[in-house]
C-alpha cells in the first residue's frame, strides 16, 4: 500500500512537470558568411546570440528575416578598439526585416557607398494585426545604422506597427523621402532613452518621421539632420490625435529645414507633449526654427526652446487653429529675421502661458517676444515673464495686428521688463478701455501699451520714472518723470522730496534699500536709465560722521546695519 502511494505521487509529479517548458541555455553562434548567417537565423532558438566574425555582404536580394516568435541578438565579435563588423545589404533592398524580436548590439547595418536600400524594415509577413507596437520588436543597444538610402520611408529604420527601443548606438548618414533616420508609421511605437540620430536627410523628418504613431524621447540626441520640406529633426503627421511626440529629456539640436520646422514640426491634429529637454540651434528657412505646430496641439510643461532661428517665428510657430498651453519652461534667445522672434501665432491659433518666460528673443520686424495676427490670441496666467526682448520694429515684448487689443488677456502677475523696440510712446490717456491688459510691472512708463512692451503708436514719447522712497523715514514717495528721449535724472535733495527721519541725518540715495547698490548725492546726474527705477534714502544717527565715525548706523525699513570703523591711531 505504501509503495503504491509513492508510485502514484511520482507519476503525478512527472505529469505536472510535463506542462512546464524545459529551460534551454541560449547559444552563441559565430558566423562569417552569408550562408552561415541565414542558416543561423532560421535555426535560432529563443535567446540565441549570432556573433559576426567578419563583414558580410548579402548577395541574395532577400532580407535577413527575424520571424514572428523568434528572439535573437546579433552582435559583433571585433577585437577591442577595432571597428565593428558590418552587415551589408543587397542593392535596392532592406538589410533586415523584423517580425519577431531582434536585439542589435555592436554591429553596423549598412549598404555599399554606390548602392541604395533601407537598413531595417519592421514588419512581419501578411496583414498587420494586434494592438499598437505588437508586430515585431527591435532593441537597438549599440552599433551603427548608417549609409542606407531608401526611396520611400525610413532610410535607417522603417517601423510599421512594431516597437523600437533605442538605448544606445548611432543612426546616421541615412536618407529617404520620409524619415531619413527613422520612420514610425501605422501605429508603431518608438522609445528613445539614449543614443544619437544625426546627419540624416529626407523631404519630411530628416531625423525622425512619425505618421500615425508615437515617439517617446527621454534621452539621447537628434542633431544635424536636414529636411527639404518639414521637420529637420522630428516631423509628426497624424489625424484624430493619433500622432504623438512626447519629449521628456534629450536634445534636438542643429537640425535644419529648407521650409518649416527646423527642430520639430507637428501637423494634422497630432500632439507634442514637451516635459523636459532642450530644442536649440535649429534653423528653418521660412517658419519656426525651433518648433512648428500646424493644426495640432502643444502642451509644454518644461524644457527650453533656445537659440533657434527662422525667417518668421524663430522659436515657436502656432498656425492653422493650433492650441498651445505652456505651463513651464522657457522660450529664449531665439531670432526671427522678420516677425515673432520668440513665438508667432497665426491663423486662428491660441497660446496660453503660465509659470514660464519669453526672454531675450530678437526680431528684425515686429514682435520680438510674441507676434499675434488679428485672429490669434494670447492669454497669460500666473508668474509669466516677458523680458529682454528686442525688435527693430514695433512691440518689443508683444505685437498684435488687432487694433482693439481684444486678442490679448494678460494677468496682474505678468512681468514686462527690459523690452525694447524702434521707438517708445506714452500709453493711452484712458487705460480703462483696456481692462484685459493687466501687469505686474513695465519696461518703461506706467502701462505696457508703450511699444516697448506691447505695440502702441502715437505722437507722444513714453516716459520713465524715478521713485524716491523714504526708507524708514517719513514723507514721500515722490515720482520724478522724464521722457525716454532724455533718459536721465538730476537727483533731488531730501527737502525737495519731503522726507525726514527724526534723530537721523540724510546720507544720500541708493538704488538698493540695504545700501548695497549705487549711491547718489543731491545734484548728481543719473544717466542712461534703462527703465523705471527706485532710489532709497540712507540715514545715519545725528552726531555721527557717515564716513569716519567709529560706529555707523544705516537705517532701512527692514533692519539696522552696523558697520565698525576701527581707527588704527
Amino acid at each position: 500500500m505504501k509503495l503504491r502511494k509513492i508510485l502514484t505521487c511520482f507519476l503525478v509529479a512527472i505529469f505536472c512537470l510535463s506542462f512546464f517548458p524545459k529551460k534551454i541555455k541560449a547559444a552563441t553562434i559565430d558566423v562569417d558568411t552569408e550562408e552561415k548567417l541565414r542558416a543561423a537565423v532560421i535555426g535560432a532558438a529563443v535567446g540565441d546570440v549570432i556573433n559576426l566574425t567578419a563583414d558580410i555582404y548579402l548577395a541574395d536580394p532577400s532580407e535577413i528575416f527575424i520571424a514572428v516568435g523568434q528572439d535573437i541578438t546579433i552582435t559583433s565579435g571585433h577585437a577591442t578598439g577595432s571597428d565593428p563588423y558590418k552587415l551589408i545589404g543587397h542593392n535596392g533592398c532592406y538589410t533586415i526585416r523584423v517580425g519577431g524580436t531582434l536585439t542589435i548590439d555592436g554591429i553596423v547595418v549598412t549598404h555599399r557607398a554606390t548602392e541604395t536600400g533601407g537598413g531595417i524594415y519592421m514588419r512581419p509577413n501578411g496583414v498587420l494585426t494586434g494592438p499598437e507596437g505588437s508586430n515585431g520588436t527591435l532593441n537597438f543597444i549599440s552599433g551603427e545604422i548608417t549609409g542606407n538610402h531608401n526611396f520611400v520611408d525610413g532610410g535607417g529604420i522603417n517601423n510599421e506597427y512594431g516597437t523600437l527601443n533605442m538605448t544606445g548606438g548611432e543612426i546616421y548618414d541615412n536618407s529617404s523621402s520620409m524619415g531619413g533616420g527613422v520612420s514610425i508609421a501605422s501605429h508603431a511605437l518608438f522609445y528613445m532613452s539614449d543614443g544619437l540620430i544625426s546627419e540624416n536627410s529626407a523631404d519630411y523628418g530628416g531625423g525622425v518621421l512619425v505618421y500615425i504613431g508615437s515617439f517617446n524621447m527621454t534621452g539621447g540626441s537628434i542633431t544635424g539632420n536636414k529636411a527639404n520640406d518639414f521637420g529637420g529633426g522630428v516631423c509628426v503627421f497624424g489625424y484624430d490625435n493619433r500622432g504623438l511626440f512626447k519629449m521628456d529629456g534629450g536634445t534636438v539640436e542643429e537640425n535644419t529645414s529648407k521650409d518649416t520646422g527646423g527642430g520639430v514640426f507637428i501637423s494634422g491634429t497630432s500632439r507634442f507633449h514637451f516635459i523636459n529637454g532642450v530644442i536649440t540651434k535649429n534653423i528653418a528657412a521660412n517658419f519656426s526654427g525651433g518648433v512648428g505646430i500646424h493644426g495640432s496641439t502643444l502642451t509644454m510643461e518644461g524644457g527650453q526652446v533656445v537659440a533657434n532661428r527662422a525667417s518668421d517665428g524663430g522659436g515657436l510657430l502656432l498656425t492653422n487653429s493650433s492650441t498651445g498651453v505652456i505651463s513651464g519652461g522657457s522660450i529664449t534667445s531665439n531670432q526671427a529675421d522678420d516677425w515673432g522672434g520668440g513665438i508667432l501665432v497665426l491663423s486662428g491659433s491660441s497660446i496660453n502661458l503660465s509659470n514660464m518666460q519669453v526672454s531675450s528673443n530678437t526680431a528684425g520686424g515686429n514682435g520680438a517676444g510674441i507676434y499675434l495676427v488679428a485672429n490669434g490670441t494670447l492669454t497669460t496666467g500666473s508668474n509669466v515673464s516677458i523680458i529682454g526682448n528686442k525688435t527693430s520694429g514695433d512691440g518689443g515684448g508683444v505685437y498684435t495686428a488687432l487694433s482693439t487689443y481684444a486678442n490679448i488677456s494678460t494677468s496682474s502677475d505678468t512681468e514686462f521688463s527690459q523690452n525694447t523696440a524702434i521707438a517708445a510712446y506714452a500709453p493711452p490717456s484712458d487705460i480703462s478701455i483696456y481692462p484685459n491688459i493687466s501687469y505686474k510691472n513695465t519696461s518703461i512708463d506706467t502701462h505696457p501699451l508703450n511699444n516697448y512692451d506691447i505695440n502702441w503708436l502715437n505722437t507722444d514719447p513714453a516716459n520713465i520714472t524715478l521713485t524716491y522712497q523714504s526708507n524708514g523715514g517719513v514723507g514721500g514717495p515722490l515720482v520724478d518723470t522724464v521722457s525716454v528721449l532724455v533718459r536721465s535724472f538730476i537727483i533731488k535733495s531730501p527737502s525737495d522730496v519731503g522726507v525726514t527721519f527724526n534723530g537721523y541725518s540724510f546720507a544720500g540715495w541708493n538704488t538698493e534699500a540695504d545700501g548695497s547698490g549705487t549711491t547718489y548725492s543731491p545734484g548728481d546726474v543719473m544717466s542712461e536709465v534703462p527703465g523705471n527705477m527706485n532710489v532709497y534714502a540712507m540715514w545715519t544717527p545725528l552726531g555721527q560722521n557717515p564716513n569716519t565715525g567709529d560706529i555707523n548706523t544705516i537705517y532701512n525699513d527692514n533692519f539696522l546695519t552696523f558697520s565698525f570703523n576701527l581707527n588704527s591711531n
